[in-house]
């Protein structure tokens, strides 16, 4: 999250790829994964990103992020909520 909110997105989605490899049904990592890859404006992966997000996770939505994730507070969540939606992930 702090590589994250710095604007780091190469080191936060290096991380967030870790994380959802330890442990596949990880949102938080799933979330950061898929938002760094679409500021990193890769939209291809960020996509799969998704993909694989709901397979572990198939009935995420961008409105169960934003009422479940307290660090929403601490980002731009409008801009948080549209790279998840760039890539894909149902309102």
């Amino acid at each position: 999250m702090a590589h994250f909110k710095a604007g780091r997105y190469p080191e936060a989605s290096q991380w967030a790829l870790k994380a959802v490899h330890g442990k596949p049904s990880y949102r938080f990592g799933h979330a950061i994964l898929t938002t760094s890859l679409v500021r990193l404006n890769l939209l291809e992966e960020a996509k799969e990103a998704v993909d694989r997000y709901l397979e572990w996770l198939p009935n995420e939505t961008i409105s169960k992020i934003r009422k479940d994730f307290v660090f929403m507070r601490y980002v731009n969540a409008s801009q948080f909520e549209d790279s998840l939606r760039k890539a894909g992930l149902p309102e």
